[in-house]
């Protein structure tokens, strides 16, 4: 069983080293594969991917809250900092049915406030190449994506960027 687990590491300043990393609380790390990590700026919201699925965590006095299953996205969510736009990896067929077990594509999915439900998936055709990519962050204004591309037996990092 291939196990990963999403830990917490602190340290006292920024000049100090990090300690050891805990994991973190059940249910965030209660499956073999936990991945994709993203808190929000104000450090209160944190979402994360498991088993191809996203899910969602308040965070109150550095304790987490609220555990809410998001969707099935797929994996290594990450968010605009206003929170209404999710890009996330996945191995999802495409709307015309393409079958793209294969590799990984971006993909995206948006709402109107952080009280709406998400909206449909779309795929993010700017970034679709035949090749697997692995989302990696997204600058708050949602402008910039960074990402990885697998090709053969290297990882490749890149970004993206659209006007504001």
């Amino acid at each position: 069983m291939n196990a990963s687990s999403i830990m917490l590491s602190t340290r006292i300043s920024t000049t100090a080293s990090f300690g050891f990393g805990s994991n973190l609380p059940s249910p965030i790390n209660q499956v073999p594969s936990n991945s994709g990590p993203w808190i929000n700026s104000d450090n209160t919201v944190f979402y994360w991917s498991s088993s191809a699925s996203t899910y969602r965590a308040d965070i109150n006095g550095g304790s987490f809250t609220n555990f809410t299953g998001v969707s099935d996205w797929g994996e290594d969510t990450v968010l605009t900092d206003d929170m209404l736009t999710a890009y996330f990896n996945s191995a999802r067929a495409d709307a015309a049915g393409t079958n793209t077990l294969s590799y990984q594509r971006v993909w995206k999915s948006t709402r109107a406030s952080t009280a709406a439900d998400w909206g449909a998936v779309t795929l993010v055709t700017e970034l679709d190449s035949g090749a697997s990519k692995f989302i990696a962050d997204v600058s708050p204004d949602g402008c910039i994506i960074y990402y990885s591309v697998h090709e053969g037996t290297q990882f490749h990092r890149f970004q993206a960027s659209k006007p504001h």
